[in-house]
Order: structure tokens, then C-alpha cells, then sequence
């Protein structure tokens, strides 16, 4: 009995020493650690004028166009960032013919067609695309229907034209207002609100200027 307790009595010794060598070493790795190794830093460890120093902006939109924006007095560009934002894409397509060689041969193709397309007592909508890819063609419709584009397409190679179609992604697009609290001039968003309220759909909101900088 006396032999079992003393050989217990050794191996709690042994496991004691180990332990105590194990959290001398793990001590002495910690303080040769360099400077600049990462440690993890609590945001409410933080002092005060850390935590405030994080600048707060005012957001105002969606705007669907520029003209309300013309209705805000004092809107100074140096101070508000105007910024958009894809609100949504369409799928549409495009009937066309050409493009021609340039602005003069796109009227005179224009021309020729709508007096074709009046013969044949079809009322087709026609016009020149002024810019863009298609530059200098002649637009026969853009539809959000694929069948009624291939209709108006079939009817005129009918008339023996080598008409085109495509499809083609709009985009739509809405605007956005942003600009730092700390610039904006005293009692200036409180005289907007009642022009900006004529759209119910455009909002104040205050955020972290970071969270808002994609729109810039």
C-alpha cells in the first residue's frame, strides 16, 4: 500500500513540474514576440476619440432625374457628391437596318423605308439612332416582346430589306446625394425637406461614410 502511495505521490510531482516548465516557456515566447505582431483589439477597448472619429454623411435619393436636384437652393458642389445607382435592367429587342456609312446615307434610308413601309400599309414606328454602336441605323422598334419583334422583322424581309435583330439590355439607373455631416451647412437639410417631400419616395438618412462610398 505504503509502494502504491508513493509511486502516486511521484507522479503528481512529475506532471507539477512539467505544468510549471510548460508556462515558463509559453511566458518567455510571449515577451520576445515582435512589435508589430497582430493582436486582437475590442472596438469598446477602444478610447473615445477613436470610436467618434469615424465620419457620419447625409444620404438623400433616390432621385429618377436631375430636375428636383435644380429645385434645391444653395446645393453646393463642393460640398454634395452626386452618385448613381443601377436600380434595375431590362431585356429588350432592337429591329434595325444598316447602320449607314454616315449621318446623310442613315436619312436617305430613312427616307425610302417609311415611304416602303407606307405603301404596304404597315405602321411602323422608324427613326435614325444617333448615337451609340449603332450610330447612323435605322431603328424599326424596340420591344419588350421577343414575338413582336421577330413579327416586325418578318415584315420587312417581306419588302426585301436585310433587317436586324438583337437584343438589348437598358439599364435604369437612380441618383443619390451624399455629403459629410460636418460640411453641411447649418439648417440646410431642414429647408429641403419640404421640397424634397413633393417625392415620396426620396428619404434622409444618416450613415457612416464608408457604407455610402460605392455611390460616389
Amino acid at each position: 500500500m505504503r509502494r502504491v502511495l508513493a509511486l502516486l505521490l511521484a507522479i503528481n510531482l512529475l506532471i507539477g513540474l512539467w505544468l510549471g516548465l510548460r508556462a515558463e516557456s509559453v511566458s518567455e515566447e510571449s515577451e520576445f514576440l515582435p512589435a508589430s505582431a497582430a493582436r486582437l483589439e475590442l472596438v469598446s477597448d477602444l478610447p473615445p476619440d477613436v470610436r467618434e472619429s469615424r465620419e457620419r454623411c447625409a444620404e438623400l435619393g433616390p432621385f429618377s432625374n436631375e430636375d428636383l436636384l435644380q429645385e434645391l437652393p444653395a446645393l453646393n458642389e463642393s460640398v454634395w457628391s452626386l452618385g448613381t445607382v443601377v436600380s434595375g435592367e431590362q431585356s429588350l429587342y432592337r429591329v434595325y437596318l444598316g447602320p449607314a456609312a454616315d449621318r446623310a446615307g442613315a436619312l436617305v434610308m430613312l427616307a425610302e423605308v417609311r415611304q416602303r413601309l407606307e405603301e404596304a400599309g404597315l405602321n411602323i414606328d422608324s427613326y435614325v439612332v444617333a448615337e451609340g454602336v449603332l450610330d447612323n441605323a435605322v431603328s424599326l422598334g424596340l420591344f419588350s416582346n421577343i414575338d413582336n419583334a421577330e413579327r416586325v422583322r418578318d415584315q420587312l424581309l417581306q419588302l426585301g430589306y436585310d433587317v436586324q435583330l438583337e437584343p438589348e439590355t437598358r439599364r435604369s439607373e437612380v441618383l443619390w446625394l451624399s455629403a459629410k455631416l460636418s460640411d453641411i451647412p447649418e439648417g440646410q437639410l431642414e429647408s429641403w425637406r419640404p421640397i424634397l417631400a413633393a417625392d415620396g419616395a426620396i428619404s434622409i438618412s444618416e450613415n457612416l461614410c464608408e457604407t455610402i462610398a460605392h455611390r460616389k
